[in-house]
């Protein structure tokens, strides 16, 4: 059993204001940007961090959770 987050998607309604943190206070790594999506993938070591646009007039609070191990 594996105690590391695999992959994380985040909704997020600045999408550049966030991937430049996540780079720039945490460290991660843009991995790939799918365009077509609206999708970029950061990696801070094992773990992979999807970041998407949330849509316009989407609720702020999570609507599900899903965890999974690699």
């Amino acid at each position: 059993m594996s105690n590391e987050i695999d992959h994380v998607v985040l909704r997020v309604r600045d999408q550049p204001a966030m991937v430049r943190f996540y780079e720039q206070a945490l460290g991660f790594k843009v991995e790939r940007r799918l365009d077509r999506i609206s999708l970029v993938q950061l990696r801070a070591g094992a773990s992979l961090l999807d970041l998407v646009p949330a849509e316009r007039g989407h609720r702020t609070r999570p609507t599900w959770i899903t965890c999974a191990s690699a």
